[in-house]
């Protein structure tokens, strides 16, 4: 009989999913869909790239967060590009810069693997490879293991215990077994749930089994990630997860060591909640990257063969208005946009002014469509308040589709008398 039947029978490498109620299924409804959209999300090229930088920055920073490492995504961006530290940050051999650095270069190299074709399934030696990257170049504590060992001591987490350290390789190995032989009813939740439910367990495991002197922690994100990318989750919510558990790790490790004694349920639910809410949230972020590029397609519509230094001048101006959309921006604070309208408008008020005037009092041209010319838009790009100036964003509702807003309206002939219909449709008399 081996050790850690005695100490740790909780790890018993089983999942009942009669025990998650409707809500939990429902939440996974909500995560499969957010998932789904997200999939055929289109951005224009390099914005892709760049969701894909901020995610893991964020991502890279709260797994090490976690773990008391005091770094802002900006210092990691710096880490990440070679870029100066900021004044005040830790030099390049600091602890944190150096943790920072391995995740980096981890999470990286994970996607870029797996999106290779390189490695699909984590195995027992994915383990030890992914301890001994988030750990180099850290020295251990004296008398434990190195990074990319499994320990060969006895460990203390807070109030628990990891399992017995002469049962550690089993552990891992069976883990893998679990995760890809012994789960076979997750199949007909489609491969996504189940990647889902196989990245979670992993992490849950590595944090009962404690498998490492040091780093079990990001290693079990590490690995959490990895299996998520590999089972076709876009690689820039993979990463909302740390996010999650950085935001309440209170209770983080309040439902891990729960999930000791009521098993793994506990965690899955606390899991599934926070991926939802967070995809909710980066559903939301992208909306918004795409009404921004949106109103910029709009602006150079209307700008189409306007091509004076006026009417350039205005389109710079309106272009920058982007990131006031819905609230109005001061107009002592336009000229500190961006470079090109500090030159432009930097001490010099009344050229805004009139540029701001000459914008909210600019004919707007209304497109065509299948259903022929469309009611006039009211004049005005931007529209200006004793609070500033913001763009318009109520115009762009020509670019959505027609919708009967509630069943009990009733359209005027008023309402419909700018929509030419090219097609004759029979009345109701005529109807067989």
């Amino acid at each position: 009989m081996r050790n850690y039947l005695r100490s740790h029978g909780f790890i018993d490498f089983k999942l009942d999913l009669n025990q998650l109620d409707w809500r939990d299924w429902q939440t996974l409804g909500q995560i499969q869909e957010s998932l789904s959209q997200l999939a055929d999300t289109l951005l224009p090229p390099g914005q892709e790239r760049g969701l894909y930088e901020l995610y893991l920055l964020r991502g890279a920073r709260a797994t090490i967060a976690i773990e008391g490492n005091t770094l802002e995504v900006e210092d990691i961006a710096r880490i990440a590009t070679g870029r100066a530290f900021r004044p005040g940050t830790p030099g390049a051999e600091n602890y944190e810069v150096r943790e920072a650095r391995n995740i980096i270069a981890l999470y990286n190299d994970i996607a870029k693997r797996i999106f290779s074709g390189q490695v699909t399934r984590v195995q027992v030696q994915t383990f030890l490879d992914y301890n001994g990257r988030i750990l180099r170049e850290i020295t251990p504590e004296s008398g434990a293991s190195p990074g990319g060992e499994f320990r060969s001591h006895p460990v203390t987490i807070g109030n628990s215990r990891g399992a017995p350290y002469d049962d550690v390789p089993y552990l891992t190995d069976r883990l893998c077994t679990f995760l890809y032989h012994d789960l076979e009813e997750l199949k007909a939740l489609g491969s996504v749930t189940q990647g889902i439910f196989q990245a979670l367990l992993a992490h849950l495991y590595i944090a009962w089994i404690h498998p490492f002197a040091d780093g079990n922690g990001r290693t079990a994100r590490a690995i959490e990630l990895h299996i998520l990318i590999a089972t076709s989750v876009p690689d820039i919510a993979a990463h909302l997860l740390s996010n999650h558990y950085h935001r309440t790790h209170p209770e983080y490790y309040e439902v891990l060591d729960r999930s000791r004694v009521q098993g793994p349920v506990p965690f899955l639910q606390y899991a599934l909640r926070g991926f939802a809410e967070l995809l909710r949230q980066q559903q939301q972020e992208i909306s918004a990257r795409q009404r921004i590029n949106l109103w910029e397609s709009f602006i150079q519509q209307q700008f189409e063969g306007r091509n004076s230094d006026l009417q350039q001048r205005r389109r710079t101006l309106a272009l920058a208005l982007a990131v006031a959309l819905d609230e109005p921006i001061a107009l002592e604070d336009i000229p500190n946009l961006s470079p090109i309208l500090r030159t432009l408008y930097f001490e010099k008020p009344r050229i805004l002014q009139r540029d701001l005037e000459g914008l909210s009092q600019m004919t707007l041209r209304s497109p065509d469509s299948v259903l022929g010319a469309q009611a006039p838009l009211p004049a005005g790009i931007v529209a200006l308040t004793d609070e500033g100036a913001r763009g318009r964003a109520e115009l762009m509702k020509v670019f959505r589709p027609l919708v009967v807003v509630d069943q009990d309206d009733r359209i005027s002939s008023d309402s419909t008398s700018s929509i030419q219909l090219p097609l004759a449709f029979p009345s109701s008399s005529e109807e067989t």
